[in-house]
């Protein structure tokens, strides 16, 4: 029965091979992805994340200097790419938004021509975009996962061409570097995945030793090359010691205990719990990490031979290696964007024993149940939030095409009108400083921040920076304003810095992220109230 299946689906494919008929799916894939986080994101008001990658975005375009006055956490290369697409999109919050969803379908796009590279089969690489694409459709955040995809999956193609061009194997290598700028935590596992591919791979050629070393060299040279671009334009800019606290010191503030034996257990525990439940993404991602667990425990003990593709062995390791991009939130973006590159693999392996097409259509079914699901996807815009959105209108030019309640279109409008008439005073005021977690206070204000991040202040991040001394900044009191978020409970006991008067003060509305019972106040100097 499974053969017969497995036969039928393959004869039905076979009937479009003809290089139109597969542009034309992955543009129909590209289309969903993009399509559908566009309309997403229009409802998706998250003042933290999306107002994070805007505000840098902005920032930047605006001739701030990375790192030392743009907060880039993860990599330069998105904030760039960010930038670039509002420069050229209209300057708009959407832009963003478009510019991460075509990232991530060209990563999907990437992954069906990796898989047709080493398995050779065309239904095989559509069986693997439709169930990356029925895992994760869409983009749901602006996070540099989704830019770093397509880079990872364009290296990975051109190591598996390497065989017919050598040179691919530098190309390969850029390729990661690029992905490496544009999220910086990549460069451990990528780097212990190809220490780990060289190490099996002379387990089973132990005579090609200098070969072996040879090509890893060169994917080495072309992961190097374009950070040392990055390295000559932060000491040439004064620009590194900017750099190492963002990217050094502010991970570690973070991540502290993050990676031990209980970020283990809780990505463990996010999937058993998840399987319980019937996410069905979850269980697919626990075949594919047991199913490349077993290839590899078999190349290293029994000398299995699979797929002599330079290629695979990284797919093998790297598939369960980038967990650990996963380990402090287990989400299953953050798996397909990175582990889900094992699925190459696992479809190959089934492939080869006849059980693929079976798999497939079950998974196909089961996924479907849980496409259009809440899991792992915080933002979908359920029937009651699509009902009170409405249109953001042209007052507020950066927000253009959002569709968010009318309560936090006002909030924004009633601030954004606060700060210009501030500005239009012309009482010296300079800075702002947000001690609120929305960063789309950043986006909005005519000042400059006083602070080494756009939102969200914590003391042991705030002191990386001692020449941004917030105190004596207020002890002077003459060019900073303050945004601080006060609980309604304690609103009466609030005490203005001495010197600084409450402009104006708002009922912060609820949004992804920010903490509901708050009232927003902007306090100014004394000498910027007529």
């Amino acid at each position: 029965m499974a053969d017969l299946i497995h036969t039928k689906i393959k004869n039905i494919i076979a009937r479009f091979d003809s290089k139109f008929s597969e542009i034309i799916f992955l543009l129909f894939i590209s289309c969903l992805v993009i399509t559908g986080s566009i309309w997403q994101g229009a409802y998706n008001n998250d003042p933290l994340h999306w107002g994070l990658m805007l505000s840098n975005a902005k920032d930047l375009y605006e001739g701030q200097l990375p790192y030392k006055d743009i907060f880039i956490q993860y990599g330069i290369l998105t904030t760039l790419v960010h930038s670039f697409a509002y420069f050229i999109g209209g300057k708009t919050l959407n832009t963003i938004i478009i510019i991460t969803a075509i990232f991530y379908a060209i990563g999907i796009s990437l992954l069906y021509k990796l898989t047709l590279s080493i398995a050779k089969e065309k239904f095989i690489a559509v069986f693997v975009v439709i169930i990356s694409f029925l895992i994760h459709p869409i983009a749901i955040y602006p996070w540099s996962n989704y830019i770093a995809f397509p880079l990872l999956i364009l290296g990975l193609l051109l190591l598996s061409n390497s065989y017919q061009k050598p040179r691919y194997l530098f190309y390969s290598g850029f390729s990661f570097g690029l992905a490496i700028l544009a999220r910086e935590n990549l460069a451990l596992p990528i780097i212990l995945t190809l220490f780990l591919c060289f190490l099996l791979e002379l387990k089973e050629s132990k005579i090609f030793i200098f070969e072996k070393l040879k090509e890893k060299l060169n994917i080495f040279l072309g992961i190097l090359f374009p950070i040392i671009i990055f390295l000559i334009y932060l000491f040439s800019n004064e620009l590194f010691f900017y750099w190492t606290k963002l990217a050094i010191d502010v991970p570690n503030i973070y991540l502290t205990g993050a990676f031990d034996f209980t970020g283990v257990n809780k990505f463990l525990g996010e999937m058993l719990s998840s399987m319980l439940k019937l996410d069905f993404r979850w269980t697919f991602f626990f075949l594919l990490f047991a199913f490349n667990t077993y290839i590899i425990f078999r190349k290293i003990f029994y000398d299995d031979k699979f797929f002599n593709n330079p290629a695979i062995n990284f797919i093998l390791i790297s598939s369960l290696v980038f967990i650990s991009l996963t380990l402090h939130i287990p989400e299953i973006w953050r798996l397909s964007t990175g582990s889900i590159i094992g699925i190459i693999s696992l479809f190959i392996f089934l492939n080869t024993h006849k059980q693929l097409s079976i798999i497939f259509l079950l998974f196909a079914i089961l996924l479907s149940f849980t496409f259009f699901a809440n899991s792992n996807n915080y933002f979908y815009p359920t029937k009651l939030i699509r009902d009170r959105s409405t249109s953001v209108n042209d007052f507020i030019p950066i927000f253009k095409g959002q569709r968010w309640p009318l309560k936090n279109i006002k909030y924004y409008h009633q601030i954004q009108s606060d700060l210009n008439q501030i500005k239009q005073k012309k009482c010296g005021i300079k800075y702002h400083y947000n001690a609120h977690h929305d960063a789309f206070l950043q986006v909005l204000s005519p000042f400059k921040q006083y602070q080494i991040a756009p939102m969200r202040q914590i003391s042991d991040i705030n002191e990386l920076r001692p020449d941004l001394n917030f105190t004596k900044k207020i002890h002077n009191g003459n060019d900073i304003i303050i945004f601080k978020p006060i609980i309604n409970t304690q609103i009466n006991k609030y005490k203005v810095p001495s010197g600084f008067t409450i402009y104006s003060s708002y009922e912060i509305p609820d949004a992804f992220f920010i903490e509901p019972n708050y009232f927003l106040f902007i306090t100014v100097p004394n000498k910027c109230i007529d």
